[in-house]
């Protein structure tokens, strides 16, 4: 059996400031981070602002979403196709079976993400010299720079 690689991007899209919108696994908190930050090498670890903690992404529902419909997407067609070469071989070559494909499955929607959640504020870590979209209730409470990991509080 032949090995088959295909590759797909999927297009976040940054607000108006250049923030992209981020979502911890562990507190499902909201916080938005610049394209620049992220794509940064000398930050590799990315703590929660909300909860302190690490996680490996934060992707939002939004890409997981779009990236399951992607590959079902694809799933879908090289099984439809493989069968449609299947069914014309079959069909050709033996008058007892018949085989028909019937129908190709529809096509899961692949909306693209949009930039959503203005209501974030920004913070700036002076740990870091890094400013960070938070939620007016993290700012207003004990929050975490997300780029070394201090409890950062506006008002010590």
């Amino acid at each position: 059996m032949s090995e088959l690689t295909i590759t797909r991007q999927i297009s976040i899209p940054a607000d108006l400031d250049g923030y992209i919108l981020l979502k911890c696994p562990y507190c499902k908190e909201f916080f938005k981070l610049k394209v620049s930050d992220i794509k940064a090498e000398e930050y590799y670890q990315t703590w929660c602002p909300s909860c302190g903690l690490i996680a490996d992404n934060y992707h939002t529902d939004e890409v997981y979403d779009l990236a399951e419909n992607m590959a079902m997407n694809i799933f879908n067609d090289l099984i439809f196709d493989e069968l449609n070469k299947m069914s014309k071989k079959v069909n050709r070559n033996n008058k007892y079976i018949k085989l028909e494909t019937g129908k190709k499955p529809k096509a899961l929607p692949e909306n693209p993400i949009k930039s959503r959640i203005d209501l974030l504020e920004i913070q700036t870590y002076k740990c870091c010299n890094k400013k960070v979209k938070i939620s007016p209730l993290v700012k207003f409470t004990v929050s975490y720079c997300p780029f070394c990991g201090r409890d950062y509080d506006e008002y010590r």
